[in-house]
């Protein structure tokens, strides 16, 4: 039985590069990327030429799972074109509600939303760094960069974070799942990650930090995670 590729998804403010140091040491896996258009052209490789590992990092998780729960896509593809999940500083639900007291607080998204419209470029600054990216790079340097579709992508993955809420679909999922996370985490805090998934499946905490953007800061750790889950999940069985 040939392994399952890796479909990457990336989160809010990153491009399909953000992969490539992951990519970087997991060169033997084959992959196919999804852009949400944030900063170019917004891809995904629907239909699939075969079933995958979703990968998704941050708000790409969140995605995994709409789309995994989409009717359309269910019709058009079947349950199992999803043959594994991984989240990588991801969630089901974003926003804090009645039933989810670890969430983030709608005002915080909120105030976001209101300040990217003025000034995209500062909240991306801000963002990345609380990330704990200091030193990213932008992929533009001034507000006028951010063109009319880009913003608009920008704008629209924020409302998927306000609006979305996949906890159910997470409960629906009975296949592999892989959950990486670190308790540094300021956008996705420890007790968030807790609640959403610790009745799921074992949390793997990253023992050296790397806050939100563990692909970028621990991609060794990652990538011996994730290469351990596809080894275990999705090898062949030894003959008898």
């Amino acid at each position: 039985m040939k392994r399952p590729a890796l479909l990457l998804v990336h989160g809010w403010g990153f491009s399909s590069g953000f992969w490539r140091l992951l990519r970087g040491v997991l060169p033997e896996e084959r992959c196919q990327t999804v852009d949400l258009g944030f900063f170019g052209q917004a891809t995904a490789p629907f239909p699939l030429s075969e079933p995958c590992v979703g990968v998704g990092h941050s708000l790409g998780f969140l995605w995994l799972l709409h789309h995994w729960g989409h009717p359309d896509l269910r019709a058009k593809m079947g349950l199992d074109w999803l043959q594994g999940l991984v989240s990588i500083n991801g969630f089901s639900c974003f926003l804090r509600r009645d039933d989810f007291k670890n969430g983030i607080y709608p005002q915080v998204l909120q105030r976001m939303q209101r300040q990217f419209i003025k000034n995209p470029g500062e909240v991306m600054r801000a963002f990345c760094h609380q990330g704990g990216g200091p030193n990213f790079t932008l992929p533009v340097k001034s507000n006028q960069e951010f063109n009319a579709q880009n913003r608009a992508a920008l704008l629209e993955g924020l409302e998927w974070l306000a609006t979305w809420d996949h906890r159910e679909t997470l409960q629906q999922w009975n296949s592999p799942l892989l959950v990486l996370a670190t308790q540094e985490d300021l956008i996705v805090p420890q007790a968030m990650t807790e609640e959403l998934f610790s009745t799921h499946v074992q949390i793997h905490w990253s023992p050296k930090g790397g806050s939100h953007l563990l692909p970028l800061l621990r991609p060794e750790w990652s990538g011996l995670q994730l290469g351990q889950f596809l080894n275990r999940e999705f090898s062949p069985s030894p003959g008898p």
